[in-house]
């Protein structure tokens, strides 16, 4: 790796969101992330704490999360374990902490609110529809500001931005 004078934040969460989009289900490394956006894992975990307020592993969770919720309310005749194999989760801790903390509520008790058969409408469930990562990582850009930085100088904001030498 060999650091670059310019590269743009916002460059660095569109292709994190594609890649995961683009290999969803399968796990993702950060390492690997990085290298597709071009630069150190260093460096992508200081973009997404510094512009997402978290590390690239906890956003990735969260998406697969957010994955897991829409899963359940188009299927909810499905099991869990069916769910997570669907989305990737695993249901450790984190998982289940991460689904309460978005959700107010656990994920057995968020399946159930969903089961046809206690006539509970999805609209009463806070989730997101559309699911989509790369439009809620142009939202956090736009609210964040970074867009309008443009290119990112590689001394400035304290990132030592790098980029991959191919």
């Amino acid at each position: 790796m060999r650091p670059s004078a310019f590269v743009s934040a916002a460059d660095i969460l569109r292709k994190s969101a594609s890649l995961f989009e683009q290999y969803f289900p399968r796990p993702l490394a950060i390492a690997e992330l990085a290298g597709h956006c071009h630069v150190s894992p260093k460096t992508l975990s200081k973009v997404f704490v510094g512009v997402v307020g978290e590390a690239p592993s906890t956003t990735i969770k969260r998406w697969r999360l957010k994955k897991l919720a829409h899963s359940i309310v188009r299927k909810p005749e499905e099991s869990l374990i069916w769910h997570g194999v669907e989305t990737g989760i695993a249901f450790t801790r984190l998982d289940k902490r991460l689904f309460r903390e978005m959700y107010c509520q656990d994920v057995c008790s968020f399946k159930r609110a969903c089961d046809p058969v206690r006539q509970q409408a999805a609209s009463l469930i806070p989730w997101d529809e559309h699911c989509d990562t790369t439009r809620e990582i142009e939202l956090i850009i736009q609210a964040s500001g970074c867009n309008q930085l443009g290119p990112i100088a590689a001394n400035q904001a304290g990132l030592q931005i790098e980029l991959a030498c191919k």
